[in-house]
């Protein structure tokens, strides 16, 4: 019955009456056991980590819950290689190649460029991927990681569905907006209907990434969701269609004529639905009115997923389903995280090998004994990585000529007489043992020492006996390749004490380990953390521990390319000056390294090594034969980013190289990825009017390419990144003027390149926001991790993050990137390989 007031007289129906009629009838869905409804029951928060899995529900009323996981396919990127491309333009819409509109990278993600004008109206211009959606079902999660060259606060990039292969029919489109936050429009033809779902919460800023958008479409019912920086995006309310989508489109859009955008985007594998996937754990609980938390410890089930869907059912009914991507604390370990690197082989490089081979016999070698192997050099990641260093013909006939000329170098030294003039063989085979554990760096086997001893005795004369078995020692894999073999144990490799330390002292000093680590690798148990650090301070005490990080800190801004680089004849680069550039610039990092700086305060500083030869580099006034070191003015030149030998190796043949060094900056200084440049791109005459002899290189580069609609996405990020060093040109000297009397512009602003933005007005001051950025600082870690473990990581991966928490907890200084290195699980331990 209706509430009534007095006198028997009925009141207006207000919201309290509703809310009274509203819990009536729910009694009856109660006592009746109907289906608890939408929004009665819903999942507050979901977690799942190494610890287990743990979610808080909120109730409307007391309710008896069958709670689920199931285990989907394990989460990856899904290949959008049936997609077919779409661009849509004025003249109308056409299907091209996938790879014309998006660039897959390794990881499974693709760059998607978007370009665009009033989106669905007159004038039309937008790029996409289509695919059909079969079995009138539908479930697709777009991840949105980056997206570059925002210009208008409505460009857009997300997921769209409708009944028509041209989106001339219905649509539902759920994207990330520009500066909006995240949304959904909707419409006929033309998208005229906008919900907001999500607001940007930093107003007025470029909406931030990553973002998760989700489309289902299941029983005539279709749920959308997004969410920032998430899991799992909140699925609203089924909404029914008066169309059946028939096509899943992935959009991107500028929403503006004058510039595209980039999208790095993925596609999340789909989600499952109930029954498709294995049921792994099923518990029963009552949720009161209010709230519960339902918690699964790891010991009881098995939740070895990289995502799980948790579901709430009353009865047979779905009321409440939330998924849970697995995170780990920073305690979690990187084998729990089934994240330990792969073993490898690493080849030593040209300088260990010289390196080894003196720190054994000393340094009684010419320097023509030692090879070059034209192992080439590339400039973005490290190069003593294990996919970088090889054996082939060409350089395994060099070594042979180097092994040749060490064994005759050695038996016509003292200390080989005694032995070659000995009456018996013993020596040798003693000599055997010895050197052999110090060049292999480890004991030999028997079966190794009795394969030896056999072919030294097929020898007349203890002379060609010693040869033998130099040679066999030197040209042997054992020799050449750092092993990462390692006993098998829980299915995991622990490398061997000899593998450590090795391992360690390559890392630290850059040769082949002494008596003092193979005494102590000898040992049966494995070294421990404390054992290594004692022998990590050890190490980093000699004098050969100073030179071994130069040769880091040189490979990873490419220096000794300095050597190289072809320049324009005019530009007076002769081998003397080239030389000179690069031993200063290895002066100037020993001096910044023996301080034991931050890792990147070696890159800054107004102090430099100078002599006459290249004086006219720096306009030091200098006119010392000898490199001496000076101040120069800091406002115009500051550090290692400004030095000669780095600006010399990043330029063109005669010019600044505003591209190339902002490719540089970008993937090597702060290891952003950029995708590879579209291969159809050719620069544009310059226009008429357009004086190029007038006209600055940064002018030229705009009007001529970067403003091109196939490359405005990736050139608004790699310009200003190049931009900052144009107060040099291409051998380092400082400049105000170019082209005799055009002004230079070396100020600028990199932004979507991590959290901060770089802002800088000249040379010197970009490189001193580059060098105290926290993105140079992360990515200067993981290139150097790179170069100690011997191959590529990413910034993702578990080791590396790791390595960045221990290395700030211990300061940040140089010697800590060794110090952090040995608490690593990969230092001692890699996957089984297959």
């Amino acid at each position: 019955t209706m509430p009534t007031g007095n006198a028997g007289q009925s009141e207006p129906f207000t919201r309290a009456h509703y809310d009274t009629l509203v819990a009536w009838a729910k009694t009856f869905a109660v006592v009746t056991n109907t289906p608890v409804g939408d929004g009665d029951v819903s999942f507050e928060s979901v977690a799942l980590t190494e610890q287990g899995l743990s979610a808080e529900l909120s109730c409307l009323q007391d309710t008896d819950l069958t709670l689920t996981l199931r285990n989907p396919k394990r989460i990856g990127y899904a290949a959008v290689d049936g997609f077919q491309g779409l661009t849509a333009r004025e003249a109308g819409q056409s299907d091209v190649a996938a790879a014309s509109v998006a660039t897959t990278m390794d990881d499974g993600t693709f760059y998607l460029t978007g370009e665009g004008a009033d989106i669905w109206e007159d004038a039309v211009y937008f790029n996409a991927l289509r695919t059909e959606i079969t079995d009138g079902q539908l479930d697709m999660t777009l991840d949105i990681q980056a997206v570059s060259g925002i210009e208008h606060d409505f460009a857009k990039v997300g997921l769209l569905v409708s009944d028509s292969a041209d989106l001339s029919g219905q649509m539902v489109f759920v994207h990330w907006s520009g500066r909006h936050g995240l949304a959904e429009d909707s419409g006929t033809g033309v998208l005229n209907t906008y919900r907001l779902i999500e607001a940007n919460p930093e107003v007025g800023e470029v909406t931030p990434a990553p973002a998760r958008i989700r489309i289902t479409y299941q029983g005539d019912a279709l749920k959308v969701g997004a969410c920032l920086d998430c899991d799992a995006p909140a699925m609203g309310s089924p909404k029914a269609l008066d169309f059946k989508p028939t096509h899943a489109f992935i959009v991107a859009s500028s929403h503006t004529t004058d510039s595209a955008i980039q999208a790095r985007v993925g596609l999340v594998d789909a989600y499952s639905v109930k029954g498709q996937y294995q049921e792994v754990y099923q518990q029963t609980i009552a949720c009161s009115e209010g709230s519960a938390t339902w918690v699964v410890p790891s010991e009881d089930v098995a939740l070895d997923f990289d995502r799980l869907f948790v579901e709430a059912y009353a009865g047979d009914d779905l009321v409440a389903s939330s998924s849970v991507v697995q995170t780990f604390t920073e305690a979690a370990s990187c084998e729990v995280q089934e994240e330990l690197l792969a073993p490898k082989l690493r080849r030593l490089s040209e300088e260990q090998i010289r390196n080894s081979i003196e720190s054994v016999f000393g340094a009684v070698f010419s320097d023509d004994t030692w090879p070059d192997l034209e192992d080439g050099a590339r400039l973005i990641g490290m190069n003593s990585t294990a996919d970088k260093l090889n054996i082939n013909n060409l350089n395994f006939e060099r070594l042979y000529t180097m092994v040749q000329a060490v064994s005759s170098t050695l038996l016509a030294g003292d200390s080989f007489m005694t032995c070659v003039d000995a009456a018996t063989s013993d020596c040798v085979s003693e000599w055997v043992q010895s050197y052999g554990e110090r060049l292999w760096r480890r004991p030999l086997t028997s079966a190794e020492l009795d394969g030896l001893n056999t072919g030294i005795a097929a020898f007349a004369t203890n002379e060609q006996r010693l040869a033998f078995a130099i040679h066999s020692l030197l040209l042997s894999s054992n020799f050449y390749f750092r092993s990462e073999i390692g006993t098998l144990s829980d299915g995991l490799k622990q490398l061997t004490n000899y593998e450590m330390v090795s391992l360690l002292s390559y890392a630290l000093v850059n040769t082949t380990p002494d008596d003092t680590l193979l005494a102590l690798a000898a040992q049966a148990e494995p070294l421990s953390t404390a054992q290594l650090r004692a022998q990590a301070e050890r190490l980093l005490a000699l004098p050969a521990a100073n030179p071994a990080m130069v040769s880091v800190y040189k490979d990873y801004l490419k220096l000794d390319l300095v050597l190289s680089r072809p320049k324009a004849e005019e530009l007076g680069f002769s081998d003397s000056v080239r030389a000179d550039v690069l031993a200063s610039a290895e002066l100037t990092l020993a001096d910044k390294i023996a301080n034991n700086p931050a890792i990147t305060d070696v890159f800054l500083g107004d102090s430099f090594y100078v002599n006459s030869n290249i004086d006219y580099l720096f306009g030091a006034g200098t006119t010392s034969a000898a490199l001496t070191e000076v101040s120069v003015n800091g406002t115009e030149r500051q550090g290692l980013l400004n030095h000669p030998a780095f600006l010399a190796v990043h330029s063109t043949l005669a010019n600044s190289g505003i591209v190339k060094r902002g490719v540089f900056t970008l993937e090597q200084l702060l290891c952003q990825e950029l995708p590879d440049p579209p291969g159809d791109v050719m620069p544009q005459p310059i226009p008429e009017g357009i004086d190029p002899d007038t006209t600055s290189e940064r002018d030229l580069l705009q009007i001529t390419h970067s403003a091109q609609a196939a490359c405005i996405g990736c050139h608004q990020i790699i310009d200003p990144a190049g931009f900052g060093f144009e107060n040099f040109d291409a051998i380092g000297r400082y400049r105000t003027e170019e082209k005799g009397s055009v002004m230079i512009d070396a100020s600028g602003t990199l932004s979507n390149v991590g959290e901060t933005v770089l802002t800088y007005n000249n040379s010197a001051e970009y490189a001193n926001v580059l060098a105290t950025s926290p993105q140079m600082q992360a990515c200067v870690s993981r290139r150097f991790l790179e170069n100690f473990l011997g191959q590529d990581v990413s910034m993702q991966s578990c080791e590396v993050k790791k390595y960045q928490r221990l290395l700030s907890e211990k300061g940040g200084s140089v010697q800590d990137l060794l110090y952090a290195l040995i608490e690593l699980e990969s230092f001692s331990k890699r996957q089984s390989a297959q």
